[in-house]
């Protein structure tokens, strides 16, 4: 049986429209996907940022070439990455078909895949999250420039049940007005957040 990354990724979403649960998908691509990952999911008021792998091998198998310090992003990241997941397939057992499986970035802690856009964040604090999580990537070589958490407020993204495209900002501020404000804000910590707690995923 032969299968991919974009099987995982492709089965991910289908499964989110027919649960009725996606809002807005950002696919990314470039510098953008190197410094964050794969795709953020937005429902209600709240964003997740997901990671694709065909399988469990494939999990963390290029971080030397992505992570500056790979193993000081988990110690000061496993913490708060319950909305930074992994969601990769598992053969079932007669080998006929594939399952997803979830499980947070850095602390490897499972999460129930139906459940992932739970474990969502609200937008401030995604953009804490990827500020600290940009800081121990690797420059992307295909760009001279680099990359900021406000360069993903302008990516477009596919508005469910609208069949049309919008960037996360305008998303916000016509879905979640009450947190327009926080696309203006600058902030660039050198810490994880203080005070914040994420969520941790159930299961």
């Amino acid at each position: 049986m032969s299968y991919w990354e974009k099987t995982v990724e492709y089965m991910y979403v289908i499964l989110l429209v027919n649960s009725g649960q996606l809002k807005l998908a950002l696919p990314l691509a470039g510098k953008e996907e190197r410094g964050a990952g794969d795709a953020v999911f937005f429902q209600g008021a709240t964003l997740i940022l997901v990671e694709f792998k065909a399988n469990r091998n494939e999990i963390h198998k290029d971080v030397e070439d992505i992570f500056i310090n790979f193993e000081g992003a988990k110690q000061k990241l496993s913490l708060f990455d319950g909305h930074h997941l992994i969601v990769f397939a598992k053969p079932t057992q007669e080998g006929k078909d594939l399952r997803l499986a979830s499980q947070t970035y850095f602390g490897c802690t499972p999460v129930e895949v139906e459940s992932t856009l739970c474990c969502g964040v609200e937008k401030l604090v995604f953009d804490r999250y990827l500020e600290e999580l940009l800081a121990f990537k690797k420059p992307d070589g295909r760009s001279s420039s680099g990359v900021v958490s406000s360069d993903y407020d302008l990516v477009l993204g596919a508005v469910s049940g609208e069949l049309r495209a919008a960037p996360l900002g305008e998303y916000v501020k016509r879905f979640a007005p009450n947190l327009a404000e926080n696309l203006t804000q600058v902030d660039t910590p050198h810490s994880a957040p203080s005070g914040v707690h994420l969520p941790r995923p159930r299961g």
